[in-house]
Parts: structure tokens; C-alpha cells; sequence
């Protein structure tokens, strides 16, 4: 096994919790209407707190958002981590995290006013107030347990904005998990430039992802004085999972459910009861590569 048991069980169940729950979010942030007449179903999505989620015009235009975004951002820390500006990657990675976080907190967060305007900025206040604070301790504190619990919210922010681009072009998010495959697979074990990423990552403690420290294993006293083992020499061991590896699986999944809702006529509920399916099977195939 890559990893021990207990790690690898930690590491599959938030990701099961992330698919669920993200799915679930995904449905929660959008209105279905059936037109009586026509029989024509349609989808509202909310507005996030940073806009309404974007629409494209084709599938294409979908991939070729969704490419660019990954080679403009893979390219970028590149050129940071050439640099040697870790710096800057965190306060890129600390937006990036408050801003992911309050969709997802906007999705719940929802109090009721006379007075809309007041209503709605008081929930961007709270919203906002709440995304800091977590992102904060997360990258600042480097609380274990808050860096994976807010990633569960990171990934579900980041379906709720990009699911629906692939609305009506399920061909297309299918078309992203393949290339995305691909491009993981030479990015890994020919260039070997993600692992340079990954390590760049865990080494500014600053990890996109699921991440996991193996305890370290206590000095061992030989002599009179403490011998260096293993661990302190190499540094602590720690079990990863890339966001990459989280965040397209439930883009795949948010547009399936629109796709059983729009044209299978399938309500919500069921539709995400139905495409929890593939978060259950995703899971599995996870355990099974761990």
C-alpha cells in the first residue's frame, strides 16, 4: 500500500464527504423550473458572491477555458517557484481560498431581511468574516485539521462556480476528465513537474490539496546521546491528494445531475441521489489506486 491504512481511510473519506457534499451544495445553488405547458425544464444558478457563475456558448468553449486556466496556472507557479517567490504563491493561494470558501458559505448563509440591501450585505460581511478567518488559520496557523476541513469547502466553492459551463455539454466535462488523465499522467512520469509542484508545496507548507504528516518517529537514545533517525534526516513523511484529483471528479459529477435534471425531467433530489453514484464508485477506484 502507498500509505497505512488508517491514513489512506482518512484521506478517502473526505474525499467521499468532498463529492457529497459538493454535490449536494451544487443542487442547493440552483432553482428548477418546468414550464407546465411545454414540459421544457429549466435551471436558475444563484448568484455567488463573486458573480454569477459563468455560461459559455459550447462545450469548446468549456474545454478551452478549462485548459487554458491549467496551463496559464501550472506555467505560473512555475515561474514562482523558479523565482523562489513563495511569498507571493501564498497570497495567491490565500484569495484563492477566501474566495472558494464564500461561494460555498454563500450557497447556507442566507439571512432574511426587510430591507434587501442591508439583508445582502450583511450576509457578504458574515460570509467574508467567516472565509478569512478559516483561510487565516489555515495557511498561517497550519492547523492540520482546519487545512482538510476547509478543503472540503474549497473544491464544493469551485463546482459551484464552474458546473455550470458544462451544462448541456455533459460530452464536455467527460472530454476534461480524459484530458486531465492524460496530462496527469506525463505531468507525473515524463516531465515530472508536478511532483516538482507537490514538493515545492508541502516544503512552503502551503499544499493544494488533501495533506496528511505521518507522526514523527522519536530520537533513538544510543550511547549517551540521541542518534538522528530516519525521519529527521528525510523530514516528515506526509499523504497527499492533489486538488486536481477532487475538484474535476465533482465537476463531472455537478454535470451529470444537471444533465438527469434537464433532460431526463428527473427531480432534484433524486438527481443527486442518483449521481452520488459516481462519488460511491470515484471513492472506490481511489481506495483502489491508494
Amino acid at each position: 500500500m502507498k500509505h497505512t491504512w488508517k491514513i489512506t481511510l482518512f484521506l478517502i473519506s473526505l474525499f467521499l464527504i468532498t463529492q457529497i457534499f459538493g454535490i449536494f451544495t451544487v443542487s442547493r445553488n440552483i432553482e428548477v423550473k418546468k414550464d407546465v405547458v411545454t414540459g421544457v425544464v429549466t435551471v436558475k444558478h444563484q448568484e455567488t458572491i463573486v458573480g454569477e457563475p459563468p455560461k459559455t456558448e459550447s462545450g469548446y468553449e468549456s474545454v478551452s477555458i478549462i485548459i487554458i486556466a491549467v496551463i496559464a496556472g501550472t506555467l505560473l507557479l512555475l515561474l514562482l517557484i523558479k523565482l523562489n517567490i513563495s511569498r507571493l504563491w501564498k497570497y495567491w493561494y490565500l484569495v484563492a481560498v477566501i474566495m472558494t470558501m464564500a461561494i460555498t458559505f454563500g450557497v447556507y448563509i442566507k439571512l432574511g431581511s426587510n430591507i434587501r440591501i442591508l439583508s445582502t450585505n450583511l450576509n457578504q460581511i458574515i460570509i467574508l468574516s467567516l472565509a478569512i478567518i478559516l483561510a487565516w488559520y489555515k495557511i498561517y496557523k497550519r492547523d492540520i485539521l482546519i487545512h482538510n476541513i476547509t478543503e472540503v469547502f474549497i473544491y464544493t466553492g469551485i463546482a459551484v462556480l464552474f458546473v455550470r459551463m458544462f451544462e448541456g455539454y455533459l460530452w464536455a466535462a467527460f472530454l476534461i476528465l480524459i484530458i486531465i488523465s492524460f496530462y496527469d499522467m506525463f505531468a507525473v512520469w515524463m516531465s515530472k513537474h508536478m511532483i516538482k509542484i507537490a514538493e515545492y508545496q508541502t516544503k512552503n507548507k502551503i499544499f493544494a490539496g488533501l495533506s496528511i504528516p505521518y507522526k514523527p518517529q522519536p530520537p533513538t537514545k544510543t550511547k549517551g546521546y540521541f542518534k538522528e533517525t530516519q525521519t529527521k534526516k528525510k523530514g516528515i513523511r506526509t499523504a497527499v491528494l492533489g486538488g486536481g484529483d477532487i475538484a474535476f471528479p465533482l465537476i463531472f459529477s455537478g454535470s451529470v445531475m444537471s444533465d438527469l435534471i434537464i433532460k431526463q425531467g428527473i427531480e432534484k433530489s433524486s438527481a443527486v441521489a442518483l449521481t452520488s453514484i459516481i462519488s460511491i464508485t470515484t471513492t472506490f477506484a481511489l481506495l483502489y489506486l491508494l
